[in-house]
């Protein structure tokens, strides 16, 4: 018996408002699907219908569910965080890549469902620190913090690699009552970007990133959250300063501010011969001793008055040009560990609230699954690996 390919009705601008807000081109999405360009555009004139198969594959192609192709006009969804980065990408200076963008509904739907399953989320002694951080200059915000939150008191802690480190800034942006997430975005297109909803603050680092590089970027969108500006952000201020809008500027010195705070470094730097650049393995070493990039020495460097904009500006640029991203799992053949994967992606205390919803009885262990993006079988290791993180804090 012949297959009939039947055609639903769909709406021509719900098909174009899925791909433009995926962040492909009519060209991208036909590669995508098997099919010519001009097929997508005669869709998404209403020249053409796809048919159910093809709706499937629409939705796999799109990251969206299926249910989204029926509905007769675009849902009202919240624009993307406005464009702080100060570089560009490949992608054009106003556009955001797919994965970003998909990163970006991501993090709108753990924010909601945080909201669904805890609706007294506790951020209210972060607001407190914003009413007495905002308007400060950023190394006085930073000392405030550090103060606040119990940090460190005087000197920053010694960490034994940047992954012990990245695990320990993490929580104590956590216990403020922010969801700290990690997803993958090509580093080219974004670094983090941040979405101070007051009820539920949300920030998100790149986890494609160096894990010094993150800590960084951990602290520069928590510099967003104080100011109230969502953004997404590369953090290029090291290679083009006048690019720079104000509150990038601000929440780059308030990140270095803590991580590297003033009067510590300037006990713990070495001083070299005036007028000439400083060793690299000085930058290596303070590196280390805070655990961030050195481009981030480099501009606590300048801030302190130890080299000029030039060396630092000529440091950075060779740094930059030399970036060398880390490769994954799967480019270095190495076994993925699932369950630790997920709690470094959507960060333990979200993992551990809907691990309570479903002990709870208000998730279905399916619900899990499909929220953490992974098969029923993990949940009972996640579990575990959420038991022994709490045992160790």
């Amino acid at each position: 018996m012949p297959t009939i390919d039947i055609q639903p009705k769909v709406s021509p601008s719900v098909l174009a408002w899925a791909r433009e807000t995926s962040g492909l081109t009519p060209g991208e999405a036909g590669r995508r699907l098997g099919v010519e360009e001009s097929r997508v555009l005669r869709w998404e004139r209403g020249e053409e219908a796809p048919t159910v198969p093809k709706l499937g594959e629409l939705a796999e192609a799109y990251h969206r569910p299926l249910a989204v192709f029926l509905l007769q006009a675009p849902p009202n969804e919240p624009p993307s965080p406005p464009d702080m980065r100060v570089i560009g990408s490949r992608y054009g200076e106003l556009a955001f890549s797919e994965k970003t963008l998909l990163a970006i509904r991501r993090a709108r739907r753990i924010q909601q469902l945080t909201l669904g399953l805890d609706p007294a989320h506790n951020a209210r002694r972060l607001e407190k620190l914003k009413q007495q951080l905002v308007r400060e200059p950023p190394d006085n915000a930073a000392s405030v913090l550090a103060v606040e939150t119990g940090a460190y008191s005087g000197s920053p802690p010694r960490f034994e690699n940047p992954y012990k480190a990245l695990s320990y800034w993490r929580r104590l942006v956590e216990a403020l009552g922010i969801l700290a997430l990690q997803f993958p975005m090509p580093i080219e297109d974004a670094r983090g970007f941040t979405l101070p909803d007051p009820k539920c603050p949300t920030l998100v680092v790149n986890r494609s990133d160096l894990p010094r590089a993150r800590i960084f970027t951990l602290f520069h969108e928590l510099g967003h959250i104080i100011q109230r500006r969502e953004g997404v952000c590369d953090l290029g201020a090291s290679v083009r300063e006048s690019r720079v809008p104000p509150v990038e500027s601000w929440c780059n010195a308030f990140a270095g501010a803590f991580l590297v705070p003033t009067k510590d470094f300037l006990t713990e730097w070495r001083p070299w011969p005036r007028g000439e650049d400083p060793p690299d393995e000085e930058l290596r070493r303070l590196s280390g001793r805070y655990q961030v990039s050195e481009t981030v020495i480099l501009r606590r460097l300048l801030a302190v008055g130890a080299i000029s904009v030039s060396q630092y500006r000529a440091g950075a640029e060779r740094r930059s040009a030399s970036f060398d991203r880390p490769k994954s799992a799967r480019a270095l053949e190495v076994k993925r560990n699932m369950p630790s994967e997920k709690v470094a992606e959507f960060g333990s205390s979200f993992v551990r609230l809907v691990l309570s919803g479903a002990a709870a009885g208000e998730l279905s262990l399916g619900d899990v699954a499909d929220i953490l993006d992974v098969r029923v079988k993990h949940l009972s290791a996640i579990s575990d690996r959420i038991a022994r993180l709490s045992a160790e804090t």
